[in-house]
């Protein structure tokens, strides 16, 4: 079971729970390739070979209060999003934004169900990304990491009240191999290892060891790299433009780093490293960062001299 799997699942529970059939996305948003996820996936070239996709789903600027209110209203079912947008390139909220994005939807009565399929169990520094500005969503998605990287698992976790629903309508969420034994012991067992060795923790040690290596290139390579998204070990690297992310991505794997550039903006490199990895490690992955610059940047058109 994958993270699309169980965003179907919170837009199914919402829009039964409120009999309500809105919902609000965020450009730029990856909730899965599947059905009800499909159509909040905030890019078009992954919706458009299944049109028609299913209505009632409204796009919103990511971290745009103003436009969120214009849309929000009495038929929305639920807002959805990434407390921090993965698949978009990193992308970090303004500080009041999720605060005013569950004010919104408490007004309108609707749910606010944050997708933490990427940001979850530790990767931003908290357990869950939605913690580090104190803000609870009625409906959490949750996977990746749940599986402890040996296992496919996903989880659909919501409020109690919620749960009022099912009670009318046992069969609403069915699959084979939904609430899998082996999944779920495996789910178990890596929320230990990440609670007994306080990963969360570590990340922002981690996160830390890696800000002071991009700090430093930042400032040897601006014609190569324009900014810096990060929390904890969840980090964009922002280049100066499209061509850079491919051609980084290829001389990072030459010396044995994965470091893809993200299918909504080639210009932007997502670093997502275990949350085990060492200081050793890290000083690996900086370095090969910077002989994959050193060797860009003296290629034609690039360099500081061209």
């Amino acid at each position: 079971m994958g993270g699309g799997e169980a965003n179907d699942a919170a837009i199914k529970i919402a829009r039964g729970y409120t009999i309500r059939p809105g919902i609000v996305y965020t450009e730029k948003a990856y909730h899965g390739h599947t059905g009800f996820a499909l159509s909040a996936i905030g890019r078009t070239s992954y919706k458009e070979p299944f049109e028609p996709l299913m209505p009632g789903f409204t796009m919103v600027p990511f971290g745009d209060i103003e436009a969120l209110k214009k849309v929000v209203n009495k038929d929305t079912a639920a807002v959805i999003l990434e407390p921090i947008q993965g698949e978009g390139g990193i992308h970090i909220p303004p500080d009041e934004y999720l605060p005013a994005v569950r004010a919104i939807c408490d007004d309108n009565e609707c749910l606010l169900i944050f997708d933490e399929v990427q940001t979850g169990f530790g990767r931003t520094g908290k357990m869950f990304a939605s913690e580090h500005w104190g803000v609870v969503p009625d409906i959490m998605t949750v996977a990746k990491s749940l599986g402890g990287g040996i296992y496919p698992i996903s989880a659909t976790i919501f409020k109690e009240e919620i749960q009022d629903f099912f009670i009318p309508h046992p069969f609403i969420h069915l699959s084979t191999f939904g609430g899998s034994d082996l999944g779920c012991i495996v789910g178990l067992a890596s929320i230990e290892y990440i609670q007994k060795h306080n990963l969360p923790a570590r990340a922002v040690e981690m996160g830390k060891r890696f800000r002071a290596g991009f700090d430093r290139l930042l400032k040897e390579y601006p014609e190569l790299l324009l900014e810096v998204r990060q929390k904890g070990l969840m980090m964009g690297l922002q280049y100066t433009n499209e061509s850079i992310g491919p051609r980084m991505t290829k001389k990072m794997a030459d010396r044995n780093i994965i470091a893809i550039y993200t299918g909504n903006d080639p210009s932007i490199c997502r670093l997502m490293p275990p949350l085990v990895i060492t200081p050793e490690e890290v000083d690996e992955v900086l370095n090969a960062l910077e002989d994959s610059m050193k060797e860009l940047s003296k290629e034609p058109g690039i360099g500081k001299n061209d």
